[in-house]
């Protein structure tokens, strides 16, 4: 006997068995998307490129993005705790961070690896390794 089933496709092409965890997916998305619209986008630099943001910009959007972090996982308290250590003492934690988010294949992941691609120095490069490890002789694309 076959059996209808209905699925739920989301605008970046996640599936869902239910309607109520597609919505809810479906709106983080458009929340990160209507938030990371103000920033460059780093998958256009070369290896040896950045662009150069403020430390206003930094600040402000990495304190959005915490609050809807916080937000989203306000039951993981070691999770909490990580990403409050990020956000006020300004350390690197991609340790726990970074791989909860994905392991969760959270939609979240895409712009913390973007916040980990700006060094100290507020430049953002393609990827996190060269903010740790920068280039010789970056080269500054306006942005």
């Amino acid at each position: 006997m076959v059996e209808s089933i209905t699925q739920y496709r989301t605008v970046d092409g996640r599936i869902f068995n239910n309607e109520t965890d597609a919505n809810r997916h479906e709106n983080i998305v458009k929340a990160i998307a209507k938030f990371v619209t103000g920033l460059p986008n780093r998958d256009n630099l070369l290896w040896n490129q950045y662009y150069q943001l403020t430390a206003t910009e930094v600040k402000s959007c990495k304190s959005i993005f915490c609050d809807m972090l916080r937000t989203e996982y306000h039951n993981n308290k070691r999770f909490l705790a990580a990403i409050n250590t990020y956000y006020i003492h300004n350390v690197r934690n991609r340790g726990l961070v970074g791989h909860i988010l994905c392991d969760m294949n959270s939609p979240y992941y895409r712009v913390w690896v973007m916040f980990e691609s700006i060094d100290d120095n507020y430049r953002m490069f393609n990827q996190p390794y060269y903010a740790n490890n920068p280039p010789d002789n970056p080269v500054k694309i306006p942005h």
